[in-house]
């Protein structure tokens, strides 16, 4: 006997075998007991094999979780199994990749897993599920979408690397442990001997947004965490200009010698207009972007949020501007021969962000996506917009551990209100919100 749920959770078995036919009560009483003991639950029947193998022409087997140790008296004698659970989802433009051989693969989510040398060889169950999509109006089936997961070993010559900033996989061996479906889950079942390795949940194609939950699990105790970074300015450019006699960038010599020349008393407004025009000229923007560049950058070294700064604290800020531009244009290969730089993409704004000196939690660099691009693509004025409010937001997070004894807000909470709501008010205006 099988004891068998009905997929709508109602009904039951009225079949050979059914409860109260002549084979259910040719069961022994005791067994029969028992057997109504386990099919307590709406919508659970028992029926024999032999009516599930005629009635039924296909049957998935599934591995038990570690929280049916627990449920199973049997099974608790037994070691149970580890599990780490991950709810994610695909956004367009931030981490939805599409399958390894497309170019904004290394944007999917990943996920390492470290199998300790001591360890024997571990076994790993690994599971992917997508959330049913919003079906047409037209269409009575929910949609479904191609998902897999690709494991790769990581060689010891790339553990040093950043591992966010897997640009390419060329070095990296993929293991054949995993397929595609097109099916509600995705499971396999592999062994890793000791060493490091990458999970890398994808859809087929790239550009779709879904939600999905990887469950990785393990036999033996292993450490799996997902891949990220800290949010930190890593080099600051803007100090290193005050430190000492740094050169500024070309084309933006004559614009900082002529702030670096005015009175130190003198200040100047950020809606002004040789300061818009000299953030246009670092920063190779139109008007309307060099306006908000300008409030923005004006920003980090207005405390009292005024709008207006000396006038000797702005040559720094213009040049950490034009470095900014230059290494956005470093990062962008000309398209066509009229030097045309094609779009930035969004899915690269992790590694743009950190040839300028700046790093990113996945949060606030889904956050940054969601504010500053535009579908898969994100322009030059909006990547040098992202960079000043996440400047803005480290000065304000040290303003307010300055003031406040206790902060109740982290450094990626800051930066994802800097990247929402924090702009610079115009002149003479008060408020930071």
């Amino acid at each position: 006997m099988v004891r068998v749920r009905a997929p709508s959770g109602r009904g039951k078995w009225s079949g050979r075998g059914s409860r109260g036919g002549a084979d259910w009560m040719s069961i022994a009483d005791s067994d029969r007991a028992m057997l109504d003991r386990r099919s307590t639950l709406p919508g659970h029947f028992w029926m024999p094999f032999e009516e599930l193998r005629l009635a039924f022409g296909r049957v998935d087997l599934v591995h038990m979780g570690p929280d049916d140790w627990l449920a199973e008296p049997a099974l608790r004698s037994r070691r149970p199994w580890r599990a780490v659970v991950a709810r994610r989802r695909w956004r367009v433009g931030y981490n939805a990749g599409g399958a390894p051989p497309a170019g904004t693969a290394p944007a999917n989510p990943q996920f390492r897993v470290r199998v300790p040398a001591a360890a024997p060889a571990c076994h790993v169950v690994l599971s992917l599920m997508q959330q049913y999509a919003v079906p047409a109006p037209s269409s009575a089936r929910p949609m479904m979408h191609t998902i897999g997961c690709a494991v790769y070993e990581v060689p010891p010559a790339a553990l040093a690397r950043r591992p966010t900033l897997l640009e390419h996989f060329s070095d990296l061996r993929a293991l054949v442990v995993t397929h595609e479906s097109r099916a509600r889950e995705v499971a396999t079942f592999f062994t890793l001997p000791p060493g490091e390795y990458l999970v890398m949940p994808h859809t087929r194609r790239p550009h779709t947004a879904a939600a999905f939950l990887l469950r990785i699990l393990t036999d033996e105790l292993i450490d799996v965490w997902e891949v990220n970074d800290d949010n930190a300015i890593v080099r600051d450019i803007a100090a290193e200009f005050e430190r000492q006699d740094w050169p500024a960038p070309p084309g933006t010599r004559s614009i900082v010698n002529k702030f670096l020349k005015k009175p130190e008393t003198e200040e100047v407004e950020a809606e002004s207009t040789h300061v818009v025009r000299a953030v246009r000229r670092a920063a190779g923007v139109r008007h309307n972007a060099a306006e908000r560049l300008a409030r923005a950058l004006v920003a980090l070294r207005d405390p009292g949020v005024a709008g207006r700064v000396p006038a000797a604290r702005l040559p720094p800020l213009l040049v950490l501007l034009a470095c900014w531009r230059q290494a956005l244009d470093a990062a962008t290969r000309p398209r066509t021969r009229c030097g045309l730089r094609a779009p930035l993409s969004a899915y690269r704004l992790r590694a743009l962000l950190w040839a300028c000196g700046v790093s990113a939690s996945n949060k606030v660099l889904e956050c940054l996506v969601l504010r500053f691009a535009r579908g898969t693509t994100i322009s030059t004025s909006s990547c040098l917009l992202a960079l000043a409010r996440l400047h803005l937001a480290h000065e304000r997070y040290r303003t307010l551990e300055a003031k406040l004894k206790s902060n109740p807000l982290s450094l990626e909470e800051v930066r994802i209100l800097a990247g929402k709501y924090i702009s610079t008010p115009r002149a003479n205006a008060g408020g930071i919100m």
